[in-house]
């Protein structure tokens, strides 16, 4: 898959109502995509919080 301009191995879930990229991967980018708001999203098990942040669109691509 690619994200921006890098190359990574991913698991997709095409129903999904908001994507997850991952704070290496972002780290990462060359050009990064502007940072919205900081978000905390509850987790299904209702103890877990996964911290971070909304951005401005990225490029995705599958295949070719």
């Amino acid at each position: 898959m690619l994200v921006g301009d890098r190359q990574v191995r991913a698991r997709v879930d095409s129903e999904a109502d908001i994507s997850i990229l991952s704070s290496e991967v972002y780290d990462r980018l060359k050009r990064k995509p502007g940072k919205v708001k900081d978000i905390n999203m509850q987790l299904a098990d209702k103890n877990s919080i996964l911290k971070g942040f909304v951005t401005q669109p990225i490029h995705v691509q599958l295949g070719k």
